[in-house]
Formats: structure tokens, C-alpha cells, sequence
């Protein structure tokens, strides 16, 4: 008999039998479906209950088996319902069938460990973007790792189900478009556990940490209470995110007055004494500018500079920061370079012809169709226009702006930003099903209120854990790369501070922390090394998910003591010393007096410490170490782990991952 004979006797007698329990149970539901989450090739949690759930067009019995695990359930009168199967060991393949008034079944089905990988564009950014790209791609056969991409929605309300079409094997087609940093983590695990891995990605680019976070645990927070009140009351989802860009891109032409006028707001002798102030640089929403306020389109700014007259005009360099979204730039009416790549930094060589001795003038046409927008370099030096010898005009300050596309002539868009929205739509219907864990890399977003970060981030960790019902859910996380052009003396940095938030959130139990310092890009937000970055957050599940004897974390700040002119520094995860990585001498550390004034200091190991000093700071009170967006910083351990950013001056005691 044929092996497809047998498979349809062996399910003719199943459905009999299934069929049969029903009779004796009572009507069965009709219209039974599961929710995205489950499909073919799915891998379910081991070691745990299963939950399984979905809906029905009408109430009634619903039967789910897995091998020889029968479980019943009903559907509710509004069509819920919901199941739980029994624990079982990692394995397979399976098929599990949902019989009803009909009967269907998911093929393909394995069990062992699944991770939520969630965050904004790092954990977006596809393994077809990645370093070495081409042949990582080409070896990503993994038929033990299954994929499911959660696909980009909003909602005031919590949803019950996902977007999503299911769980995928990984082979190179569909590793290409997955999340790098997930893969690469994915890839360590499973090579280290040879168990089936499910990896669900959930992500989305240029998102606050607001819009991940449920409204209950927002409302604890008075800044947000009255806007979730209101939300709540609201019924707005917005599905299709690819549809409404495409909306707005279509309106385009036509609509900005700026082009259409008839002086062009880029030509230089452009009279815009009419023309409202700014300070830049800033996202246009945060500006305080009431016009400005939720507004979505097209801004222009213009500001006048000065070229002394000794300079060359040769060879310059106009620098812009990162433009969210789109820009076209203009110096005395001339284009000088334009860029549709959100939030790079623009960097634009101006021609000799350009530019002019005395007064030359800028204009800048910024596009934003969602969320926030304009020129928002969190360091105001990155504004500037530099000559060949390394000197700079400091282009930040007071400009001039105008609305190019008057507010409310453009199609409804989804604000990404609106606190709330993503978690409702794409982490909610996630939970119960079954995770060993979350990785999570985001914070790029939330540089400007860097402060606020310390009691959000683990806020949201606390909030996600009681949605799994798990108060010691695993939760890993990366801390911000180095970014930005490197700055020559020690200064306040808004992305120094979000990194000491992220390491305090450490203080949590059950969380760990991949350094990220050393393998970022000062030219682009979104560093290409995602192998480096999922190898880092697998060190940290293999040591203390699946207890391995593997280091996991670089020297994390413990405490300081002054030893006379000098301060000495104890760490954590140094058990086997400390080390320099690129050179022979320490660099990144800053020392300070009474006076507060920071200043690049010499630094030397001595056994498993750092003695920091200033022949200047007779009294040193306080240390930093690689505190700045892209710090040049060389602290390892001997485990060849970079040394988290830190600073001795007022912050708590930090503790590493538990």
C-alpha cells in the first residue's frame, strides 16, 4: 500500500473519530480559523503549556489534536475561542489538526524554542543589508529555524490578531528579508543547541518607545494619561501603510507652494522677511512652532552664512545631519544635492562656483510624510559647512522656515509615533503564544529625551512580561552603536545618556545587554556588523538561558574609589582582566575636579582596574569613559567583550545582566 493511501486512511479515521466526539458532545462551531500566528512550519514553546486560539462564525465544540494529545474547547458566543495544550520536549515534525464542522490541519510543525525580536530600524534592517551580505544569504540554510514577520499596522485599540503571511522556513529567499541582528542571534543559537528555533520579528523603523508600550502602562504615567484616554475612545487602524506612502507620494506634484511660486523659495534674493523663526536643529514637531505642531508635508528653511574672505571655496563640504524624510538642498540658488534616505546624514560637496566671499545663503526643502520630520542632528555641531583644511561654518541656530504644502491638503497618514499604536496592533495579539525570550534593539528614536528613557524602557519590560504572564521572561537588549562624527574634547551627550538608561535597566532581573560601541558607523545610523550584534545577544541567552560556560558581557562600572591625585576603577565581568583593543594606550576616559569640567585623562590597567588621572586635577571627583554619540574608546575584558560607556557622576550603583 502507498505511503499516500496510508496518510488518507489514517486521516479518514482521525475525522470519524473526531467527528464522533463531537456527536456525543454536542454542535460543533462552524467557520473555525486560527490566527496568523499559526500556520504551517510554525514552532510552538516547549517545556510549556501551548496555547492555541483563533475564531468562529458560530459558537460551538472545536477539537485540536497533536500527536496523541486531544484537547476541547468551545467557541463563545462573539466566535473567541481559545485552547491549551499540554507541555512537550523539543521534536518533530507534527501536524495538528482543528476539527469543527470541518476539519483542516497544519503540517510541518515543530517544537523547541521561539524569540520575539522586536525594535525600530536596527532590528528592521534585512540580512540582505547586512555585512557581507551576498554570502550570508547564500548559506542561510537552516530548515530548523522557522521565520514569521509580524507585517507593519496601527490601532488605537488592542487587536487580537496579527498581519503576517505565517511561519516560513529559513533558506536564503526568505532569510534575505528578515531581520539581520535576529538571524545572526537565531544562527548562534541554534548552532550552540540544535533544537527547533522559531524567530518572530516585529519591528519598525524611526519608533519611540512610546508606541511599543501598551496604554495601561502609559497611563501610569501622567504626560500620557490624558492622550490614551482619548485614544482609547477612538476606533483607528491603519492596515495597509505601504498604500497610504504611496497616497501621499501620488499628491505630491503640484502641491508645494514653494516650487510653484513665482520666485521659487530657493533662489537667494528670495524676499523672506514674512518667514517665521527656528531654531535647527530640531524634528519640526518638537520645535515648539504651534504651525508645525502634528503637521506632516513639506517645510522650507532657509538661513544666510558667511564665507570669509581668506577661505578657499575649493573642495567644501556641506554637512546637514540626518533629514527625516526627504530633502533637496540649495546654497545661492544652485542645487547642491538632494537625498530620499531617511534620517542618513547628508553630506554634500558644494562646487567652487557656488560660493561667493561675504554672505552666501542656504535653503533646505524637507519632506516628512509621517511622524516627525526636519533637520534633527542631536549635536548641533553636525551643522556645518567644512573647507579642505578641516575648518568649519557652524551652520545651527536661528534659520527661517515656511510651509511648502498647506496642513490638511494631504491625504490622513498613520503617525508611527503615536504613542501606543504599534503595540496595539503588532505586540498585543502576540501574546500568549508560547516565547523562551524577547531581544530588543531601539532607542535611536528617543535620543531627544534621553531622560525619559530611564523610566520608560523598563516600564515597557515590566508590562510585556505580564502580558506573557511571565515575570522572569528573558528580555535582551543592544545598546546604542556608536554614531555621528567623533568630537575632540568630553561634552554632555543626549546618546551617552540613553545608553546609561539602557544599562540601568539592567537593574531588572532576567535582562541582558550586548555593548554595541565598537561596531557602529559614524555615517550611518544603521551600522552593517549585524553579526557581531546577534552573536553578542546569543552570548547572553546561552549563558544564562541555556546555561552555558560562555562569557556573555564586557566590563560594566562597579564602583570607584580616589586614591590621592588619581581614581581608581572596579568592574564587573572581569574576571579575566581587563584589556586594550587597537593601540597600546586607553582611550575615552575623562576626568573632572569640584569644578565639573571634564577632561581627556590618562588611564592605565593595573590587574583587574583602571587608575584614571590629569596632572592638571590635583582633586578628581568624578570619571566618564566613552561618553559621547561616537566615542574613539578602547576598554575590553579578556573575553574579548567591549566595556559598556559609564560615567561616576550622578547616576545609581549599575549592576550587570542578572
Amino acid at each position: 500500500m502507498s505511503r499516500y493511501l496510508i496518510l488518507s486512511l489514517l486521516f479518514c479515521i482521525q475525522f470519524t473519530t473526531l467527528q464522533h466526539a463531537h456527536s456525543e458532545n454536542g454542535p460543533f462551531a462552524s467557520g473555525v480559523s486560527l490566527q496568523p500566528l499559526f500556520s504551517d512550519h510554525m514552532v510552538l514553546q516547549r517545556n510549556k503549556p501551548i496555547p492555541i486560539w483563533g475564531e468562529a462564525e458560530s459558537p460551538g465544540k472545536i477539537t485540536i489534536q497533536i500527536k496523541d494529545t486531544i484537547v476541547q474547547t468551545k467557541a463563545d458566543s462573539s466566535g473567541h475561542w481559545k485552547a491549551e495544550l499540554p507541555p512537550m520536549k523539543a521534536g518533530g515534525p507534527y501536524s495538528l489538526t482543528v476539527s469543527s464542522n470541518d476539519v483542516f490541519t497544519l503540517v510541518d510543525i515543530y517544537i523547541g524554542d521561539v524569540w520575539l525580536c522586536a525594535g525600530q530600524s536596527n532590528m528592521q534592517w534585512p540580512l540582505s543589508q547586512a555585512l557581507n551580505a551576498e554570502e550570508e544569504i547564500a548559506r542561510a540554510n537552516y530548515p530548523f529555524i522557522r521565520l514569521l514577520t509580524v507585517e507593519q499596522s496601527l490601532a488605537s485599540r488592542s487587536q487580537t490578531d496579527i498581519l503576517s503571511k505565517g511561519w516560513e522556513i529559513c533558506s536564503p529567499e526568505t532569510a534575505a528579508t528578515f531581520s539581520a541582528v535576529a538571524y545572526f542571534f537565531g544562527q548562534e543559537i541554534y548552532n550552540s543547541q540544535n533544537i527547533p528555533l522559531g524567530l518572530i520579528q516585529s519591528s519598525w523603523r524611526g519608533t519611540a518607545i512610546q508606541s511599543w508600550m501598551s496604554g495601561s502602562s502609559l497611563k501610569k504615567f501622567p504626560e500620557y494619561y490624558d492622550h490614551i484616554q482619548r485614544l482609547e475612545l477612538q476606533d483607528i487602524q491603519y492596515r495597509d501603510i505601504e498604500a497610504i506612502n504611496k497616497q501621499w507620494q501620488a499628491q505630491l506634484p503640484g502641491k508645494d507652494i514653494g516650487i510653484d511660486a513665482p520666485t521659487p523659495w530657493y533662489t537667494a534674493t528670495l524676499d523672506d522677511t514674512d518667514w517665521e523663526q527656528i531654531e535647527l536643529p530640531t524634528h519640526w514637531e518638537r520645535s515648539g512652532a504651534d504651525p508645525l505642531t502634528g503637521y506632516d508635508g513639506v517645510v522650507w528653511f532657509r538661513r544666510n552664512f558667511t564665507l570669509p574672505f581668506f577661505w578657499r571655496t575649493k573642495g567644501m563640504v556641506l554637512s546637514l545631519g540626518p533629514i527625516d524624510d526627504a530633502d533637496a538642498t540649495w546654497i545661492n540658488g544652485h542645487p547642491v544635492g538632494n537625498g530620499n534616505v531617511w534620517n542618513e546624514p547628508r553630506h554634500y560637496t558644494v562646487a567652487k562656483s557656488v560660493l561667493h566671499r561675504g554672505v552666501n545663503q542656504l535653503t533646505v526643502q524637507v519632506l516628512d510624510t509621517a511622524s516627525l520630520g526636519g533637520l534633527w542632528a542631536s549635536n548641533p555641531e553636525d551643522l556645518k559647512l567644512t573647507n579642505r583644511r578641516g575648518k568649519s561654518i557652524p551652520l545651527a541656530g536661528v534659520w527661517k522656515y515656511k510651509i511648502g504644502i498647506p496642513a490638511g491638503t494631504m491625504p490622513p497618514h498613520a503617525d508611527i509615533n503615536t504613542p501606543s499604536m504599534i503595540h496595539n496592533a503588532m505586540i498585543h495579539p502576540l501574546a500568549p503564544y508560547g516565547i523562551r525570550g524577547i531581544i530588543w534593539y531601539q532607542g535611536e528614536a528617543n535620543t531627544w529625551e534621553a531622560s525619559r528613557y530611564r523610566s520608560l524602557f523598563p516600564a515597557m519590560i515590566e508590562d510585556w512580561r505580564k502580558q506573557w504572564q511571565q515575570k522572569e521572561l528573558p528580555f535582551y537588549f543592544v545598546q546604542l552603536a556608536n554614531y555621528q562624527q567623533p568630537y575632540p574634547s568630553p561634552r554632555e551627550s543626549n546618546w551617552a545618556e540613553l545608553r546609561e538608561n539602557q544599562l540601568m535597566a539592567l537593574s531588572l532581573p532576567h535582562t541582558g545587554m550586548a555593548v554595541a560601541i565598537d561596531i557602529g558607523d559614524a555615517d550611518t545610523i544603521h551600522p552593517p556588523n549585524k553579526q557581531e550584534v546577534g552573536k553578542r545577544l546569543a552570548l547572553i541567552a546561552r549563558s544564562n538561558v541555556y546555561n552555558e560556560a560562555v562569557p556573555y558581557s564586557g566590563p560594566v562600572y562597579n564602583s570607584m574609589q580616589v586614591e590621592n591625585h588619581q581614581i581608581r576603577l572596579f568592574f564587573d565581568h572581569a574576571a579575566n582582566g581587563l584589556a586594550i583593543r587597537g593601540g597600546d594606550t586607553l582611550k575615552g576616559f575623562a576626568i573632572a575636579g569640584s569644578d565639573h569640567q571634564f577632561l581627556w585623562a590618562k588611564a592605565v590597567i593595573e590587574d583587574k582596574t583602571v587608575v584614571v588621572s590629569h596632572p592638571r586635577i590635583k582633586n578628581p571627583r568624578a570619571v566618564r569613559y566613552a561618553w559621547d554619540s561616537n566615542p574613539v574608546c578602547n576598554l575590553y575584558n579578556g573575553d574579548n567583550l567591549p566595556a559598556s560607556p559609564f560615567r561616576t557622576d550622578g547616576s545609581e550603583k549599575m549592576k550587570a545582566t542578572k
